[in-house]
């Protein structure tokens, strides 16, 4: 697993080879990679159950070009969901807060980004977040 900086621009700038994003497409087009990742994602989805059944929160508008998703929270475990629909790489501008499901005096966060790529996120060489910090993610396009 690797390390991405949340406040460094530059992140996954190369586009992806296969239609993972797609998955109502082909599956005869997916590579090994794909395939794994779908396990890893199945397992953790399965293992982590319970905080896809509380309350789904909303995050942007995709009807605005903006970058939207979902954001799932259980105490201090929860998956947010972000997709960029627009042409052009973007970055993404949140506070682990409230608004996506997170509260306060959940003490130290780690946050981990599970696609394009496996990597923790880190800002200034430091994996410790805590809610209410601003977070800046580099979305592919």
């Amino acid at each position: 697993m690797g390390r991405y900086d949340a406040g460094k621009s530059g992140h996954g700038s190369g586009p992806r080879k296969s239609a993972l994003p797609q998955v109502w497409g082909i599956s005869t087009n997916f590579e090994d990679h794909d395939i794994d990742f779908l396990a890893r994602m199945q397992q953790l989805v399965k293992g982590k159950r319970t905080v896809f059944l509380t309350r789904r929160y909303t995050i942007g508008d995709a009807w605005q070009d903006d970058i939207y998703g979902y954001s799932y929270f259980q105490e201090a475990t929860g998956f947010v969901f972000l997709n960029n629909v627009s042409f052009k790489q973007q970055v993404y501008q949140a506070r682990a807060c409230e608004k996506i499901g997170l509260r306060r005096g959940q003490g130290h966060l780690e946050l981990q980004m599970h696609h394009p790529q496996q990597v923790a996120l880190t800002r200034n060489g430091s994996r410790s977040f805590t809610a209410g910090d601003e977070i800046e993610i580099q979305l592919l396009r």
